[in-house]
C-alpha cells in the first residue's frame, strides 16, 4: 500500500520495492536525462537546460561528476503503467529520497563496506563510496568487485540539497 501525501510526494509501505525495514519517501519528478532511466539509477536535480526544476515540477537528470551536491536520490519506478521499472525520457517517475532499498546501483572499484557513505560516481546513474560532498546514502551491504555492476541494499537520505545529510 502507498499513501500519496500530495500529487508529488508518496510514502511506500513496508514490503514495497524491496523495502522491508521502514517506509520510503518518494517524490514525483520528470526524467530530463535524455534517455531511459531504470530502478536503482542515481539522479540529480536538473537546474539547467529546457526542462528545469521549478516550484511546480521537480526535474531529474544524470551526472558523471563524482560527489555531486545536487544528488536527488534513486529512481524507484514510473508513474505510468503501474510500477514499471523503466522510465522513458520526458516522462514522470517516482524518485526515492529517503528509506531502505535493495536496488541501488554502485561501483565497487573502491571497496564499499557496510555503513559506508555513498555519493555519485563518474559513470552516470551509479553511486560510489565517498566521504566528500554529495553523500546521499549509506551502504547496508558490502560490494568490492571492480566494476559498476553492483546492486546493493542501502538506506537513502536526501533531505539536504548539499548532500551531507548522512555524513
Amino acid at each position: 500500500m502507498s499513501i500519496k501525501v500530495s500529487g508529488g510526494i508518496k510514502l511506500e509501505n513496508v514490503g514495497m520495492f524491496g523495502n522491508n525495514a521502514a517506509p520510503a519517501i518518494l517524490i514525483r519528478a520528470k526524467n530530463t536525462s535524455g534517455g531511459t532511466l531504470a530502478r536503482g539509477d542515481v539522479v540529480v536535480w536538473n537546474y539547467s537546460g529546457g526542462d528545469t526544476s521549478t516550484a511546480d515540477m521537480a526535474s531529474a537528470t544524470t551526472t558523471t561528476s563524482a560527489n555531486n551536491k545536487l544528488v536527488m536520490g534513486m529512481v524507484s519506478h514510473s508513474t505510468h503503467g503501474g510500477n514499471a521499472d523503466t522510465v522513458a525520457d520526458n516522462t514522470m517517475m517516482w524518485v526515492q529520497i529517503w528509506g531502505p532499498t535493495n536496488a541501488l546501483k554502485v561501483d565497487g572499484t573502491t571497496d564499499i563496506a557496510i555503513g559506508d557513505p555513498l555519493t555519485t560516481f563518474t559513470t552516470a546513474k551509479i553511486a560510489q563510496k565517498g566521504a566528500a560532498a554529495g553523500i546521499f546514502a549509506r551502504a547496508l551491504e558490502a560490494y568490492a568487485t571492480d566494476n559498476s555492476s553492483g546492486v546493493i541494499d542501502a538506506f537513502i537520505s536526501c533531505f539536504d540539497l548539499g548532500g551531507n545529510t548522512v555524513a
